[in-house]
């Protein structure tokens, strides 16, 4: 009998530090707990924050940057041509503003 199976209510706060890029961690892990008394709460996926991020210092987190920075740093990192960004951006633009009024 696991942890899983004897408690409820386990909040779980996941960091994943692997060298292999998951790209769906979160349905993997949400898989994995569906059943069960665990709830993932937030996943942290550290080796993807730095293939996107490409961060300048150590001291840089994503909560210190704006949407578009990161935006703009996924583009980069993806190697989107550049005369494809303004376009990109303004419909990332646009997005960002509509989650926000719903967030109002």
């Amino acid at each position: 009998m696991s942890l899983a199976d004897k408690t409820n209510g386990i909040w779980l706060e996941i960091i994943y530090n692997g060298d292999e890029y998951e790209g769906n961690l979160r349905e993997r892990l949400e898989e994995l707990v569906a059943g069960t008394g665990l709830e993932i709460l937030g996943i942290k996926n550290n080796r993807l924050r730095e293939t996107i991020l490409g961060r300048i210092n150590e001291d840089e987190e994503l909560g210190d940057l704006e949407e578009s920075m990161v935006f703009e740093r996924c583009l980069k990192s993806k190697n989107i041509p550049e005369e494809k960004w303004p376009q990109l951006l303004n419909v990332f633009q646009e997005v960002v503003l509509l989650l926000k009024d719903e967030q109002d």
